[in-house]
């Protein structure tokens, strides 16, 4: 009987900006290693472009032309300075199967002081970081930060097809033309169309030279 898999056909995007540490390469190393341990099958996608939107823009471009030629069930997007382990990836999957969450991402703060997460609930017209993190849980989010997030295919499909991808990874809000993070405006286009967002603390990854979550010291 064969081995059942963690989870299906997935793509590991990995937009490039900058140096990668060392830290992170080891981290990646040792993920592509585990790769067919893991899933039935696994891309990756890597673009270098000057700006992270646009990054993200031609990964996603390239996803939706290899799913013209097969299936793909999930994207793992892991940003070029994020230090993680393999089990950090194993649980992601894991909870990501349980509550079968449309988005969802481990706790990851920012890299310089006050080390907020990128946990996002929306007060009024704005996203705020969630300050008071509860330890080890799962919980519901407005938004989330896309160093490392994990995602149904379904998502970028239905997202692109209602809005396009130039207007899908941008840094300029399309409603109100303000700044906004390509991140949170994927992710409030996303809830617009009842996507699930998930937050789950017991899973913390962080930024290679930095502080892995506040409590590391």
């Amino acid at each position: 009987m064969p081995e059942k898999k963690l989870a299906g056909r997935v793509v590991v995007c990995m937009p490039l900006y900058g140096a990668i540490p060392v830290e992170t390469f080891t981290s990646f190393f040792n993920l592509i290693a585990a790769l067919p341990q893991l899933f039935e099958a696994a891309h990756f996608s890597f673009a270098r472009r000057t700006f992270a939107h646009l990054s993200r823009r031609a990964i996603a471009e390239n996803v939706l032309e290899l799913r013209k030629k097969e299936k793909i069930d999930l994207l793992l997007w892991i940003d070029s300075d994020q230090v993680f382990t393999v089990e950090d990836i194993v649980k992601l999957f894991v909870a990501q199967k349980k509550e079968d969450a449309d988005i969802i991402a481990p706790w990851i703060c920012h890299k310089q002081p006050p080390y907020k997460s990128v946990f996002y609930k929306k007060s009024k017209d704005a996203y705020a970081a969630v300050i008071d993190v509860p330890e080890d849980a799962m919980f519901d989010l407005d938004a989330v930060g896309f160093g490392m997030v994990l995602m149904k295919m379904e998502v970028l499909e239905k997202l692109v097809k209602k809005h396009s991808l130039e207007k899908l990874f941008n840094s300029v809000d399309p409603k109100t033309g303000g700044d906004i993070g390509e991140d949170i405006l994927f992710c409030k286009l996303a809830q617009k169309e009842k996507f699930s967002i998930k937050g789950i603390s017991a899973i913390k990854v962080g930024h290679a030279g930095a502080v892995i979550y506040p409590f590391s010291g």
